[in-house]
């Protein structure tokens, strides 16, 4: 009986076991997106709020990879775009990697889209999978198009001024007023964001201590509270 008893419990832990395994634990939230860029003005804009919530009581580590479909052709035949995964850490060069993901966690991944002003159309599939369980798999599909967009807005928020250009250290952004950006984020030429803070909505003037960057060339990306990406500007650093 005893025997018996001990084959039953093993036979339980091994189901409970597998049960944990097989769950879904993540999901994203809006598995269909669709996304209109601003053709005109920007060549690199980010998609945000690629949300993915993880309902596991432990961290999981995931492995992702990014296809994508249909990408505006150059003359040459190359791709016109060049578009980026970022999770919640950095902005990844290559199409595939493996990204932490902390326990009970609405995960905010991101796309960064080159576009150069080339317009046009084009899909982003983003495919998560649990490193421990290959069947707990989600998959993001963001349809993309870059097209010439004029607007009241778009053009007010072209009057800024960013110096000096070059900077050893201290970056000076005097904005009009009413300009509407929150947040200021700096992305290295890679794609890598080196540096992002927030900006006053209400002031018309701040200053940003980048004298920690490397020497070189970095977009500056200025954006809204909904994430819109509202103006950018190329810095040199000293």
């Amino acid at each position: 009986m005893k025997r018996i008893f001990t084959s039953v419990l093993v036979l339980m832990t091994v189901l409970m076991i597998n049960t944990n395994v097989n769950a879904q634990n993540i999901a994203f939230l809006n598995p269909d997106t669709t996304a209109t860029l601003n053709g005109s003005a920007d060549v690199l804009e980010t998609i945000y709020d690629l949300l993915m919530e993880n309902t596991a009581s432990d961290s999981l580590t995931v492995n992702w990879n990014l296809v994508t479909q249909d990408i505006p052709l150059k003359p040459d035949g190359t791709d016109a775009w060049r578009i980026q995964i970022c999770d919640e850490v950095l902005c990844h060069l290559n199409p595939s990697g493996s990204s932490q993901i902390p326990p009970n966690y609405v995960y905010d991944w991101h796309y960064q889209v080159f576009h150069d002003n080339n317009l046009g159309t084009g899909t982003g599939i983003l495919t998560v999978e649990n490193a421990a369980d290959a069947s707990d798999v989600t998959v993001v599909t963001v349809d993309i198009t870059v097209e010439e967009v004029v607007s009241i807005e778009a053009t007010a928020i072209q009057h800024f001024t960013v110096y000096p250009n070059p900077t050893t250290d201290i970056l000076n952004v005097e904005f009009e007023a009413n300009h509407g950006v929150s947040q200021i984020a700096i992305f290295s030429t890679n794609g890598q964001m080196v540096y992002d803070a927030a900006v006053d909505v209400n002031s018309t003037k701040d200053q940003f201590d980048i004298q920690h960057l490397n020497t070189g060339f970095y977009q500056v990306v200025f954006t809204s509270a909904d994430g819109k990406v509202l103006m950018n500007h190329r810095i040199e650093k000293f």
